[in-house]
């Protein structure tokens, strides 16, 4: 009967071993969007109307893939009273800012190189997700395009539901058997692992511009990951 205990704890634990890691974009690969460039140059008393049509405006982009850059700043300028000079030199500098953290990327590659799945999840939109795809080799890090998923080209964002039904729909389409609860979810915002923890992923809350990148290589291992 012993025997027959073990033979079952081994096939629980293989069935449960984690096969997917999913990174999100901003605040785990990538810096998070910096707004600052804009705000500092709309007068004061702009600046909480311009902070709210960037919300707003990052609330529709991020769900949509037709979304075009040219009509938000043409947004900010007019709004922010802005001229032409100011809104190039604010767009330049988010640009300037959109940076990828190599350390983070290493990690990513460790876990790729160890055999397990990866992909990203991220709410993003358009042209500044590709901007860094491109700028940073995202389908080299994460060779499996389907999985490299940005909330603009599904039409649905973090912390929804839906967003984790369609990653976990297309991991099964490379794991017909996989569980859930063999996926790790790593991202800088409670919410978003808490949503993902509530559809049966794994999450892993971390920050990579303000933690050390050894206790998310911890964290890791914590759930099971062979690093």
């Amino acid at each position: 009967r012993r025997m027959e205990q073990d033979e079952g704890n081994i096939l629980k634990n293989i069935e449960m071993a984690i096969r997917v890691v999913l990174f999100d974009c901003g605040g785990i690969l990538c810096k998070d969007l910096n707004w600052n460039g804009i705000l500092n140059r709309v007068p004061k008393e702009k600046a909480t109307t311009v902070d709210r049509l960037i919300k707003d405006e990052w609330n529709k982009m991020k769900v949509n893939p037709t979304y075009v850059e040219a009509d938000f700043w043409k947004d900010v300028k007019t709004v922010g009273e802005l001229d032409e000079s100011q809104v190039n030199a604010a767009r330049q500098e988010l640009y300037d800012d959109l940076l990828g953290d190599p350390a983070a990327f290493k990690v990513a590659e460790d876990v790729r190189d160890k055999g397990y799945t990866t992909g990203i999840v991220s709410n993003h939109c358009e042209f500044w997700f590709e901007h860094l795809a491109n700028k940073y080799k995202f389908n080299t890090v994460f060779p499996d395009k389907d999985l490299i998923i940005g909330s603009y080209a599904v039409r649905c964002a973090k912390p929804d539901r839906e967003i984790f039904q369609v990653t976990f729909d297309r991991l099964l389409q490379k794991h017909q058997d996989l569980q859930p609860s063999q996926v790790i979810f790593i991202d800088d915002k409670e919410r978003n692992t808490s949503a993902a923890e509530d559809f049966g992923f794994k999450g892993i809350t971390f920050n990579t511009f303000k933690e050390d990148i050894q206790t998310l290589r911890q964290k890791m291992k914590d759930l099971g990951v062979s690093l």
